[in-house]
C-alpha cells in the first residue's frame, strides 16, 4: 500500500515540478549566480557533457544525471526538455521518499500527504527543485536513511541497503553523510552500524579515488579552504539573516529581491 501511495505522490509531483520548472523558464539557467546564487550552468554541464569539475561535492550526481539525460535524449527528447524531465524525475524521488518517511515515523497515509504536499508547495521546493540543481536527488538520499531507520524498528533490514542508502547520502552531497553517521547512532547494535558507516565511506572514497583516476577534470576531494570561503560571506547580510534564511527560508518564500553577486551579474536574492 505505502508503495503504491508513493508512485502516486512521486508521480503527481514529477508533474507539478516540470510545469512549474516551464513557468520559470530556461532564462533563469544562465549565468552561474543568477536564480539565487545557484550553479545551474554547472549543474547542466555534469548532465549533458559529464563536466566533473565541481563534482567533488556531489560524486554521484553526474554519475545518475549525464545517463539519465542521455537515455531521454536517445528516446527523442531535446536536451532541454530531457533535462527537464530529469529534474521532475529527482523532484518526484524526493517527494516519493519524503512520503515514505512520514508513514515510517508514524503518520497516517492522509497525514503523511497533507505534509509532503506542504514540503511540495515549500519555498525550496518552488524556487530549487524545478530548476536543474541536485538538491533533490541528495534530499532523497538523506530521508532514504531515515525511512531505513524507522524500517528496522519493525524489521531486520538487509546490510546491503543500508549500506546502499549510507553510500547514497554521502555521495550526492558529501556534507549529507553527516545524515548517516546520525543514523549510525541510534541504531542498535552498535557494532554493526558502525561496519555500515565505515564501509559506505571506504566505498565513496574508493569512488572518488577511482574517478579522480579517470577523469583529470575531477579534482578529488574537496579543499576546505575553498569552500570555507561560502561560509558567513559578506553578501549573504550577516549571521542574522543566513539564520533566518536556514531556519525559515526553506519553507517560507520571503521577499524576492534583485542584487549584484559576487560574480557582477544582476540575480534574485532572498
Amino acid at each position: 500500500r505505502t508503495v503504491g501511495s508513493m508512485l502516486l505522490v512521486g508521480t503527481a509531483g514529477a508533474v507539478a515540478m516540470f510545469i512549474i520548472g516551464g513557468v520559470i523558464g530556461t532564462e533563469a539557467w544562465y549565468p552561474t549566480d543568477v536564480w539565487f546564487q545557484g550553479d545551474i550552468p554547472r549543474v547542466i554541464g555534469q548532465m549533458t557533457g559529464f563536466d566533473l569539475t565541481r563534482a567533488r561535492l556531489h560524486p554521484m550526481f553526474p554519475l545518475v544525471a549525464f545517463p539519465g539525460v542521455a537515455a531521454l535524449q536517445a528516446l527523442g527528447a531535446s536536451e532541454v526538455t530531457a533535462i527537464r524531465l530529469f529534474t521532475a524525475f529527482g523532484a518526484s524521488v524526493w517527494l516519493a521518499v519524503l512520503f515514505a518517511a512520514l508513514r515510517g515515523i508514524g503518520c497516517r497515509t492522509t497525514d503523511a500527504v497533507v505534509f509532503t504536499a506542504l514540503g511540495a508547495v515549500s519555498g525550496a521546493s518552488l524556487l530549487i527543485v524545478p530548476v536543474p540543481e541536485s538538491f533533490a536527488l541528495g534530499g532523497a538520499s538523506m530521508l532514504a536513511v531515515i525511512v531505513l531507520v524507522a524500517v528496522a524498528r519493525r524489521r531486520p533490514v538487509s546490510p546491503i541497503a543500508e549500506v546502499g542508502a549510507s553510500v547514497a547520502s554521502f555521495g550526492f552531497t558529501l556534507t549529507n553523510g553527516m545524515v548517516a553517521g546520525a543514523a549510525a547512532l541510534v541504531r542498535r547494535p552498535w557494532l554493526r552500524s558502525m561496519a555500515v558507516l565505515v564501509a559506505a565511506v571506504a566505498i565513496v572514497a574508493a569512488m572518488i579515488v577511482a574517478m579522480s583516476a579517470l577523469f583529470p577534470s575531477f579534482r578529488g576531494v574537496p579543499s576546505l579552504d575553498v569552500e570555507r570561503r561560502f561560509i558567513l560571506h559578506p553578501a549573504a547580510g550577516g549571521p542574522v539573516h543566513s539564520a533566518a534564511a536556514a531556519l525559515s527560508h526553506g519553507m517560507i518564500v520571503p521577499e524576492i529581491r534583485e542584487v549584484t553577486a559576487p560574480s557582477g551579474v544582476r540575480a534574485l536574492s532572498v
